[in-house]
């Protein structure tokens, strides 16, 4: 069975902690929890700030933080809501490029959902991993203000990340201060992510992200399929990782593709083998259809000289 974890209202008087989220796996500072031969395992969790709220302000700083050493993750949705449920008591809501004009105007499904807008379910970071030796497989992170997910242990492996960044900041909140969609520390030696993707649909304002994920440039840490799309609204991201691949700024050139992140040429392709032409199966057909029209003349031969010997001694 799956499990969903949604931020709320406090409906007494809040505690106060360092970090407010809605998981801690494991205690923080206690990395050497975890066995390898028994990890921790988080499957079919779906966490989300926002949607059927109508109150914006809800917010949270992470939604899941992962101390422990030796966690495997599976099928994981880490949502800030880009839309959510109309208020039936608010007026229309209006457009933050212009407040003199509803910003369904611009933006047809603000008729059926409220958009997220900046400010509202405040929510700084989707994902924060701490420990070591930790696997996750299908990852999605999306709308999150700062980096989306922050990997700090080692060892660490994804296989498929889907990133949307959020639709409504813009380049003083977000694009000058270099966020990106995934992020391995600059002190990790080995990290591992494939089939890993980060979209952008800056709805409301100009935003240019500098990277879509940002990792060491170490042999350690490989990225492998890793890309950045534009869906929509205003562009957009300049490279793939770090400063390798080309900028996704429009439906002209939507999608840049890096298949490694190790610079330089590839390994070495093994020759293929050649395959024989056509005349040259037509010629060893010929030499077959010879050979064994001579041998089928030999033995036929062979035969009737017996049959003449046998004819002899009989008479």
């Amino acid at each position: 069975a799956g499990l969903m974890l949604q931020a709320a209202a406090s409906q007494s008087t809040p505690k106060v902690v360092p970090v407010s989220s809605l998981l801690e796996w494991g205690e923080a500072g206690e990395l050497a929890t975890g066995a390898a031969a028994a990890p921790g395992v988080l499957s079919d969790i779906f966490a989300r700030v926002g949607g059927p709220d109508f109150d914006r302000s809800i917010g949270v700083d992470v939604v899941l933080r992962i101390h422990s050493n030796h966690v495997v993750g599976d099928n994981l949705w880490i949502w800030r809501a880009d839309h959510a449920f109309l208020d039936p008591d608010e007026g229309p809501q209006k457009d933050p490029q212009n407040s003199l004009v509803p910003l369904k105007d611009r933006v047809p499904k603000g008729s059926e959902y409220y958009l997220t807008a900046m400010g509202d379910y405040p929510a700084k970071v989707g994902v924060h991993v701490k420990g070591d030796f930790v696997t996750i497989y299908g990852l999605a992170v999306e709308h999150f203000t700062q980096d989306n997910t922050v990997w700090e242990g080692e060892a660490g492996r994804v296989y498929f990340y889907q990133n949307e960044l959020p639709y409504d900041v813009d380049q003083e909140n977000f694009g000058d201060k270099h966020y990106a969609g995934y992020r391995v520390a600059s002190k990790v030696q080995r990290h591992e992510a494939q089939g890993v993707g980060v979209y952008s649909y800056f709805r409301d304002f100009q935003c240019l992200v500098r990277s879509g994920f940002v990792a060491p440039s170490t042999d350690g840490v490989r990225f492998t399929n890793v890309f950045t799309r534009f869906l929509n609204g205003e562009p957009g991201i300049e490279h793939v990782l770090n400063d390798q691949g080309n900028a996704v700024m429009g439906f002209s050139d939507p999608m840049s593709r890096l298949p490694t992140s190790i610079e330089g040429p590839g390994p070495t392709v093994a020759p293929r083998r050649q395959g024989m032409s056509l005349w040259k199966l037509m010629l060893a057909t010929a030499i077959i259809g010879i050979s064994l029209g001579w041998l089928s003349s030999f033995f036929f031969v062979r035969w009737q000289a017996r049959q003449r010997g046998a004819l002899i001694d009989a008479s």
